[in-house]
């Protein structure tokens, strides 16, 4: 924290002249809080008191140097933030038998044993340094950024945590700090469980703990509740979802590939034998040897006819379809971050089918059927159309 308030002086110096807007007051003392130029909004050029784009309860703010009690904080403490009517805790109950915690919580086993936890579900990439041979574990190996997938995790987590609950004991959900990731879970759960949307269930937990799951994974918790609190591998959303957050650039560039292709492939499992019945849509197949290479629910493309095949769709032309990873693309398990331009080939021929942008970054397509923002970070492979057929 000095380290923020240094640089901030450094930047204000270099500021000829500073434009600090209105000033905040405490509602109890006036005492002086904060000046406009503090508030966290995303159109900056509208102050709050004047603001008609929408309403929010609250009012996020950079940090301030009267917030004296966070110079103190360490990681675990229980404190109090008086400025700011705060506390937090290693671990709070949020209904009966369901505790949300940080890992210093789920490390205390004395704690825990007082507390009666039998379940302990670690939502993070890391190892706990204790465990107790009484205390039945769980773990989803997640890491914290708006990128990371979470979704597909919900249904075992949610299974996990009614276990418990509905044995009668106490289970604890952390993470780090309890603050994202294992909220997030413990979000999904409530949703389900009460058939709540994102924001209800939110408020549940959010009146118990302070809690504030990262932007990538509210946009998740939203899409469970899109479809009906499960999983639906039906849902293009979802399996859309699923490769922009599991195959990132990022991942692929720095050689984590393989690792990734099969957590993908592993996930999108899950997800499938979740849903009741799956629509797989028409067979495609090489035009040169009608090997099958995929089906219509593999396309990736917008519009409101997504069941309708790409030869009979009229929205739009383009040359290329833009497909979902397949396992049988076996030559991707070699792909190192060194690689330039990978060309798959037909599982059953000579034939070269698939193409794979440079970088590992999707491939740009402006045309009506891909042209779809959502759909950005999707466009990973591509086939010639005149290289595959429908089959007949």
């Amino acid at each position: 924290m000095p380290m923020y308030f240094t640089q901030l002086e450094s930047i204000e110096k270099s500021t000829t002249e500073i434009d600090m807007g209105v000033n905040y007051l405490c509602s109890e003392c006036d005492v002086n809080l904060f000046n406009e130029i503090h508030v966290i909004k995303w159109d900056a050029n509208v102050k709050e008191s004047e603001s008609t784009s929408g309403s929010c309860d609250y009012m996020f703010i950079e940090p301030q140097k009267w917030m004296k009690d966070l110079f103190e904080v360490k990681e675990g403490d229980d404190i109090t933030i008086k400025g700011l009517n705060m506390k937090i805790k290693n671990m709070d109950l949020i209904e009966d038998n369901l505790f949300l915690g940080n890992q210093m919580a789920a490390n205390d086993v004395e704690t825990l044993q007082s507390e009666e936890v039998k379940y302990v579900l670690s939502v993070w990439n890391s190892e706990l340094n204790t465990k107790s041979e009484s205390i039945t574990y769980m773990k989803i190996d997640v890491q914290d950024y708006p990128g990371e997938h979470i979704l597909s995790y919900f249904v075992e987590a949610i299974h996990f945590i009614r276990q418990a609950q509905d044995s009668g004991r106490n289970i604890l959900v952390h993470c780090h700090m309890g603050y994202s990731r294992s909220a997030t879970i413990v979000i999904a759960f409530l949703m389900r469980k009460y058939r709540k949307t994102y924001k209800e269930a939110e408020q549940l937990v959010r009146q118990r703990r302070i809690i504030g799951p990262n932007p990538g994974f509210v946009t998740q918790l939203k899409l469970f509740y899109d479809m009906n609190w499960t999983l639906n591998a039906n849902d293009k959303k979802l399996r859309n979802c699923l490769l922009e957050t599991i195959l990132r650039s990022g991942h692929l560039w720095y050689g984590d590939w393989i690792n990734q292709l099969a957590r993908y492939f592993t996930q999108l499992e899950t997800i499938e034998k979740s849903t009741t019945k799956i629509d797989m849509g028409v067979n495609y197949l090489c035009s040169e040897c009608d090997a099958k290479l995929f089906n219509e629910i593999h396309v990736i493309k917008c519009g409101e006819n997504d069941k309708q095949s790409e030869s009979e769709s009229t929205s739009g032309s383009c040359d290329y379809v833009f497909i979902e990873p397949q396992k049988w693309m076996k030559d991707l398990f070699g792909v190192k971050g060194e690689d330039i331009t990978i060309d798959i080939k037909c599982p059953n021929c000579p034939e070269i089918l698939v193409d794979y942008n440079i970088k590992f970054s999707p491939f740009p397509c402006d045309c009506p059927l891909h042209s779809h923002q959502e759909l950005s970070k999707c466009l990973r492979f591509r086939i010639d159309r005149k290289k595959i057929k429908i089959e007949s």
